[in-house]
């Protein structure tokens, strides 16, 4: 790096997607689930693109960004 460069803030990615942006969709399925069970199946073919092991993916990348 030069003299004046410096790092800007971490973006955690996961599966080639922003942390953050997963963490963030999942929480609206929640959401969606909760209030409309009915509506919310228009999620599922993105909830079928989920690993499981993604949001734990993303908490922990999220987690170790904040303490970085």
């Amino acid at each position: 790096m030069g003299l004046y460069s410096s790092l800007g803030p971490i973006d955690p990615q996961a599966s080639g997607a922003a942390a953050h942006a997963i963490l963030e969709e999942f929480q609206e399925i929640k959401r969606t689930y909760a209030s409309a069970p009915k509506e919310a199946q228009a999620w599922v073919p993105i909830l079928n693109k989920y690993t499981p092991t993604l949001i734990g993916t993303c908490e922990k990348g999220v987690k170790l960004a904040e303490t970085l």
